[in-house]
């Protein structure tokens, strides 16, 4: 069976229709209190994996997720769920001082990236446009399944997610989280490949 396969769905009433997102589900994530008492709890009392943990809730295109399951004995399951509920949801996040005071900010601090941002044309009073460029390209992208899965952790999953500015392509670091929600890390994360 192929892969295109697995993501052809027949629903109740017997119409096909194309799934191709998950939602990556820890056995303990929905018992009805805030998700870091959870999280303490089975990860240090339990001895949970923090890595299932730290997906748990959170939505992937299924040809760019997690191997499944992480690891013998794993608790975690997934589900099926609707790209209309994944666009409902999901939203990127990037915080100002991610240019107004790291990429923007003197040379070593910034790691050559002042340069790099200056060299196409952007200075420190174009942080907001870039914040929310960023934003949008993110998530448009990660809505496409556009993006690579990099380090996972207990604090999450990284994706890095191709953006595009004047003519120029290149990876950002996101951290995903539950509901879609993808949190920027490092605007910029190196040449796309």
């Amino acid at each position: 069976m192929s892969a295109f396969s697995d993501l052809i769905k027949v629903d109740k009433n017997g119409r096909i229709y194309y799934n191709k997102w998950i939602e990556w589900i820890h056995l303990y994530n929905y018992v009805g209190i805030e998700r870091e008492v959870v999280e303490e709890y089975i990860a240090v009392a339990l001895r949970h994996c923090a890595s299932c943990m730290a997906l748990s809730g959170c939505y992937f295109f299924k040809g760019v997720m997690p191997k499944y399951p992480l690891h013998p004995h794993c608790d975690c399951k997934t589900m099926d769920i609707d790209i209309n509920w994944v666009k409902k949801k999901a939203k990127a996040e990037c915080k100002i001082e991610k240019f107004t005071e790291y990429i923007f900010t003197d040379e070593e601090q910034s790691k050559g990236k002042k340069a790099l941002f200056e060299s196409w044309g952007f200075d420190i009073s174009d942080s907001e446009y870039l914040k929310n460029e960023f934003c949008r390209q993110a998530l448009e992208n990660y809505l496409s399944g556009n993006y690579k899965l990099k380090k996972l952790d207990g604090e999450g999953q990284r994706l890095a997610i191709p953006i595009t500015l004047k003519n120029k392509t290149f990876y950002s670091g996101w951290l995903l989280r539950p509901q879609g929600l993808i949190i920027n890390i490092t605007p910029y994360g190196g040449k796309f490949k």
